[in-house]
């Protein structure tokens, strides 16, 4: 018997490729309450000895999260190239859409003129719509 698999995306959780021609992957997900952190971590190394490839946890709040964290250091799990992009991105993209603003205000300024020809071609247009 041969399975017939849908054609899917390729993505990676941590080692594990999921999707596209790779192998399946057993997922599971913890049935704890994640605030208690030594149960939710016994489950998940059960889960992993008996086969599980990956393992879902699920976090209600912040605080459950923080818990977690600090509790498994799961932050040095992470490759060093992830941290990076992760840090590219936070601080990358704030500043560079801060940059196209100041760049779009200094090019097409908004005197007090042009924000009433604005102002009064919006209104115009509401006008017709109500109609």
């Amino acid at each position: 018997m041969e399975i017939v698999r849908n054609p899917t995306r390729t993505i990676r959780i941590g080692r594990v490729t999921i999707g596209g021609e790779s192998p399946i992957a057993v997922q599971s997900m913890t049935a704890t309450q994640t605030r208690d952190v030594d149960a939710t971590v016994a489950q998940v190394n059960a889960l992993t000895d008996a086969g599980a490839d990956v393992v879902r946890i699920a976090v209600d709040n912040s605080a459950e999260a923080d818990a977690l964290l600090a509790q498994t250091n799961l932050l040095k799990m992470q490759p060093p190239k992830t941290l990076f992009r992760l840090r590219v991105v936070e601080i990358g993209l704030p500043l560079a859409m801060s940059c196209i603003s100041i760049l779009l205000t200094l090019r097409y300024p908004l005197t007090e003129a042009r924000w009433r020809e604005i102002k009064e071609a919006l209104d115009k247009r509401r006008a017709n719509e109500a109609i």
